[in-house]
């Protein structure tokens, strides 16, 4: 029997959405020849529970319902056991789903999981953590879990003042990180206000400042911003929010296929996909060159 298995979060939609989502899976499935899906709610406690003992003997496909960082673990889950990764975008952003032509919708793109085609894109990680669309450090991690206090607090606007208080203080204040860059034989030392790494360049146009147009060309892409001075930190989170950060003169951009970061801190702030965590430097950044089968619009 063929099985696929469908890793959601309980929490996201109602009962009556997710019963809908469930059913027109299952017939999507269905016509890729699956009988039966295993279902995984995420557990905040050990969100990893759900994506042990995936079996590329047993299973043939593994779906993600949710954001970038669900998608994240499920690269992960779905690259060690060599099945195949299929995506329900449930989250904000859904940069990789964006990046693979995968309706935003998550009612639609389990109709769609019967006629996405199968495409094996790159992945990397730093310091053996994976990630598939970006690795980001400097200010935009520092900011990202102001943003998360200020949703968990939501509904409370004493402690969504205090969030919100924290955000702009960083924003205005936090340092920049000094690191060298070693690229390709190269290297150089620089302090910036944001530094991103993708495998495979970003586009940088504004109408998908975030897309990548290749997936699969085993090499790095590099943004970093050289802004200054209060000014500087303006205009960058404007570009960053209004998507034109690509036509900034501020933004210096490079590729690369060996990458490494190093600073004089013992560790360092990372954002992949969107998921916080604080690594030891030295940064090794690794691409695994087609590493991750995932269905996807035809290219």
């Amino acid at each position: 029997m063929t099985t696929a298995v469908l890793v959601y979060n309980p929490k996201s939609g109602t009962a009556q959405s997710m019963d809908a989502l469930r059913e027109r899976l299952r017939a999507g499935l269905a016509a890729r020849g699956v009988e039966e899906v295993e279902e995984r709610p995420l557990d905040t406690g050990d969100i990893r529970a759900a994506f042990r003992g995936i079996d590329a003997g047993r299973h043939a496909l593994l779906v993600a319902a949710g954001g970038d960082g669900t998608v994240a673990l499920a690269a992960h889950a779905a690259v060690e056991a060599g099945v195949v990764l299929a995506l329900l975008p449930m989250g904000t952003m859904n940069l990789v789903a964006r990046d693979l032509g995968v309706p935003l919708d998550a009612m639609e793109a389990a109709d769609a999981i019967a006629t996405l085609e199968e495409r094996a894109i790159d992945v990397a990680d730093v310091n053996g953590h994976l990630f598939v669309h970006s690795s980001v450090l400097g200010l935009v991690p520092r900011l990202g879990r102001h943003r998360e206090r200020i949703r968990k607090a939501w509904g409370a606007p004493l402690a969504v003042a205090r969030a919100a208080a924290g955000f702009a203080a960083t924003a205005l204040r936090a340092e920049p990180l000094t690191v060298t860059l070693h690229a390709d034989g190269t290297h150089e030392t620089f302090s910036t206000l944001a530094l991103a790494i993708s495998p495979n360049p970003l586009c940088g146009r504004p109408e998908t400042p975030l897309r990548r147009d290749c997936l699969d060309s085993g090499v790095f892409g590099v943004v970093r911003s050289s802004h200054r001075g209060a000014w500087g930190r303006v205009r960058l989170l404007a570009g960053i929010g209004g998507g034109l950060w690509g036509r900034d003169p501020k933004i210096l951009r490079l590729s690369a296929r060996e990458l490494e970061v190093v600073s004089r801190r013992g560790t360092v702030l990372v954002s992949n996909d969107g998921e916080p965590l604080r690594l030891e430097a030295p940064l090794k950044y690794t691409m695994r060159p087609r590493a991750l089968r995932v269905l996807g619009a035809r290219v």
